[in-house]
């Protein structure tokens, strides 16, 4: 500010032009970004998206912000955490597709090996089966709902 008018308000810089083209006020000034987000990571501290983000989210994928992509998961798909129940990658992935969830197979994974080490599942993993003599990535653990007892319950 050209007149700060209380504590809150700081002295505009009028050399800032010069120092920014500076490498070391550069290099400086990066740091403070890098280092002030370890801290925020470190500290515990959730990233929030702001309201626009989610309502553009919300407007694109179509569900509230507060529905998580496992919650959705969950809606077709049960976690067991038996060893005798899989369900392949591969219908993960079509799930995504068919979802349109706007994220990768990868990050949905992750968030669900998260939601698992929360609620204490131990045997929900990735692993390859042998199904019909060939093998097959499945997530053992997983269990599609049946259709039938789905619908029994809208």
């Amino acid at each position: 500010m050209d007149n700060p008018t209380n504590q809150f308000e700081v002295q505009k810089d009028i050399n800032i032009k010069n120092e920014m083209k500076d490498e070391v006020f550069q290099r400086v000034f990066l740091m403070l970004f890098i280092t002030t987000y370890l801290k925020f990571k470190q500290n515990g501290s959730v990233d929030i998206d702001p309201p626009a983000i989610r309502a553009a989210k919300e407007n694109w994928i179509g569900i509230a912000d507060n529905i998580s992509f496992v919650g959705q998961f969950l809606f077709d798909f049960e976690i067991t955490d038996q060893e005798e129940d899989f369900i392949k990658s591969s219908e993960i992935s079509e799930w995504i597709t068919q979802q349109v969830l706007g994220i990768t197979v990868q990050k949905f994974t992750n968030e669900l090996k998260k939601h698992c080490v929360l609620k204490n599942f131990t045997n929900v993993k990735s692993k390859l089966k042998k199904l019909n003599g060939r093998p097959v990535t499945v997530w053992v653990g997983l269990k599609r709902i049946n259709e039938m007892t789905h619908a029994a319950f809208f």
